[in-house]
């Protein structure tokens, strides 16, 4: 008899045991965190992916601007815009003289930019065509870039606003332009 009320009991006390030890465990205590000010910057934040899940893609110096943001925070601000055109200058001037020659700005570019493809182009850096570029002109196409991408004018470049819509792949528009004629192709039909 005494086997078969050990037999019933164990279990009992098995179950209660990991019950009492469960309430004492830090680990499986309830985690509270304060994710109102999360939200709310969540709500005023731009949403950089349109509701009908437009394709994005980086901006003409998307990259080279993301790379001045010094804190981590996903915002460049002017002082940082500032400080990252002087490392970028100095970076730039690899012959250390204080001014750029042609092909410095083209060695600049395929680092920083990833191509020459893309802008700002030595046009824009060598506004009088002298073949040298000054940290004034550097400073100055930079500064204006910036400025530019600056859509909503609050001085700070979000990193939303370094994406634009992706465009729509040939296939893709011709596709839609086979099911979903414009009024001219229509007329043209007819």
């Amino acid at each position: 008899m005494t086997y078969f009320a050990l037999f019933v009991a164990l279990p009992f006390a098995f179950v209660a045991g990991t019950a009492l030890a469960q309430d004492n465990d830090p680990i499986d205590a309830p985690i509270e965190l304060d994710a109102a000010p999360a939200v709310e910057q969540l709500n005023r934040a731009q949403r950089p992916v349109s509701p009908n899940s437009q394709r994005m893609s980086l901006v003409s110096g998307g990259l080279l601007f993301a790379s001045f943001d010094q804190n981590g925070d996903y915002q460049i601000t002017e002082a940082e815009v500032k400080g990252g055109i002087t490392s970028a200058f100095s970076t730039a001037d690899s012959s250390g003289n204080g001014s750029l020659s042609l092909v410095e700005v083209d060695a600049w570019r395929i680092r920083a930019l990833g191509s020459l493809d893309l802008l700002p182009g030595n046009t824009q850096f060598d506004r009088d065509f002298n073949a040298v570029v000054t940290r004034a002109e550097f400073t100055e196409v930079l500064t204006r870039n910036a400025q530019r991408l600056d859509r909503n004018e609050d001085r700070v470049l979000d990193f939303s606003e370094l994406l634009q819509k992706a465009p729509e792949p040939q296939e893709a528009k011709r596709e839609r332009n086979r099911i979903f004629p414009s009024r001219a192709d229509r007329q043209r039909r007819r």
